[in-house]
């Protein structure tokens, strides 16, 4: 008997594509007041209090994150203007972007990905990135606070492609899996647009800062325009993937870095990048709470 023939995968079109994205899950009104105002070079840290205060999830979050071993602060920070007076406006509004972004994460359950193990990539990633962004800070001038939320939601595209085409999505998993190939190729092939394309336009959407929706889109290109901060990313990706932390449903590995990553990191090889990365199973642990 004849194994019947799968139907053909129908690739989006263009505006099929932008009304998926506005149909995924927006960021809370107190976040995006938050990112408005610490864009604003005259916000006062008065201001930004007052919106972060009307949130108790954020702020409880906030606090959460800031007295944990991602700061080592040396006493506890107890309110919403502590945190801010202490640590600034950007690490704040960057914090709250990173707490926002997980909790849309949690509530995905749509397609084949685990989710679950999603996330654990994702946070992975972020704590990696942010390990990164630390051990070459005389390259760099971003808050180390970007450097985890730009690893945590760079596949943010892939809940487009789970919410809204999750057979194809599913499909291009399989493929990848079976023919060893990066999934982003296998995602082009089958609906011609990759996670990290549609990422770029789910980060104008939420009208995320330019250097993280730069990170979305750009983070499967050899030549990039996100500089240290993607470069960090492109390496956190690579390594939970060799430590096997969640899963992004991208199971290829490639050997190699792009040059422009490899002089980022001294010529240093992935294995050597790997131990100076060390332990990060502590501020793996806080990170998970963000989730709880």
């Amino acid at each position: 008997m004849a194994t019947p023939t799968r139907k053909a995968i129908e690739k989006p079109t263009e505006d099929q594509l932008i009304q998926a994205v506005k149909s995924m899950p927006a960021f809370p009104e107190s976040v995006n007041k938050i990112i408005e105002l610490a864009s604003d070079i005259n916000c006062s840290a008065k201001q930004l209090v007052r919106v972060i205060e009307r949130d108790p999830v954020i702020t409880m979050k906030v606090l959460q994150m800031v007295n944990s071993s991602f700061y080592c602060l040396p006493r506890k920070l107890t309110s919403a203007h502590h945190a801010v007076a202490y640590l600034g406006l950007n690490t704040v509004k960057n914090l709250a972007v990173g707490i926002a972004a997980v909790g849309i994460l949690s509530t995905e359950g749509v397609g084949g990905l685990n989710t679950n193990a999603f996330l654990h990539h994702s946070l992975a990633t972020a704590v990696i990135a942010r390990r990164l962004g630390m051990k070459i800070k005389d390259k760099h001038q971003y808050d180390l606070t970007e450097f985890f939320v730009a690893g945590l939601v760079h596949d943010f595209g892939k809940l487009v492609f789970m919410r809204n085409y999750a057979d194809g999505f599913n499909r291009a998993i399989e493929a990848a899996r079976k023919r060893r190939r990066a999934l982003h190729e296998a995602e082009r092939a089958l609906m011609g647009i990759d996670h990290a394309q549609v990422g770029g336009i789910l980060g104008g959407e939420w009208h995320l800062p330019e250097h993280l929706t730069v990170c979305m889109r750009e983070h499967h290109l050899d030549a990039h325009e996100g500089g240290v901060l993607l470069d960090c990313v492109i390496v956190a990706n690579h390594l939970s993937k060799v430590r096997k932390i969640g899963s992004s449903g991208n199971y290829f590995v490639p050997e190699d870095l792009p040059d422009r990553v490899i002089h980022t990191f001294g010529n240093r090889t992935m294995e050597m990048i790997d131990r100076w990365v060390g332990d990060i199973s502590t501020e793996y642990e806080d990170a998970k709470a963000l989730a709880a």
